[in-house]
């Protein structure tokens, strides 16, 4: 678990340089596609037992979502090795057990909102949903090619600490829509 802990405070910091359970409410989520090209921007080893690898989708900052103010979006895909012995492809379950909080998760989408320097407004993380990951793609490949389907986000604080994600009450949430399929950074048919 330390060496996991250590590759979150990895990704952590190199997200700082770029500059659950779901919580029934009344809530309306707003839908979101995140299309666009994920680009990989921290990897170690994927075979080794404290292997990651993490995406982001425009990591040149220029995303917004539309929702909260004009500041850019950070959308984070990370891959991590903690109930495996190697990252791996395939369909993985968003809402399972192992999946269910930041610091446990082996497949981890995160939503950045406002993210400048270092700071984000609000941090969202997956309650449901499934995550697909091509097998010519491994997590670590550069390019990647995953989907996604039915991805529920809330949003969450992070403890610096333990990684462990607390759901807001009554806090936003966004539904991912069926988005573009993006190889090599083209629109793939």
């Amino acid at each position: 678990m330390e060496c996991a802990v250590t590759n979150r405070s990895v990704v952590a910091l190199l997200a700082t340089l770029i500059s659950f359970p779901w919580l029934a409410s009344a809530t309306t989520c707003k839908q979101q596609v995140l299309d666009g090209p994920r680009v990989l921007v921290a990897s170690q080893g994927g075979g080794s037992p404290d292997a990651f690898a993490a995406y982001q989708v425009d990591p040149d900052m220029d995303t917004d979502l539309g929702y909260g103010d004009s500041r850019p979006d950070l959308i984070s895909f990370e891959f991590y090795t903690i109930s495996s012995p190697a990252l791996v492809a395939g369909t993985f379950d968003l809402a399972s057990a192992l999946n269910s909080n930041y610091a446990t998760c082996d497949q981890c989408v995160l939503v950045y909102r406002d993210f400048v320097t270092g700071n984000a407004s609000q941090t969202f993380f997956q309650t449901a949903g499934t995550l697909t990951v091509d097998a010519a793609t491994i997590p670590g490949s550069d390019p990647i090619t995953m989907t996604w389907q039915n991805v529920h986000l809330i949003e969450v604080t992070l403890d610096p600490v333990s990684f462990e994600s607390t759901p807001v009450p009554n806090g936003d949430c966004y539904d991912i829509v069926p988005d573009k399929l993006f190889v090599d950074g083209f629109e793939a048919n």
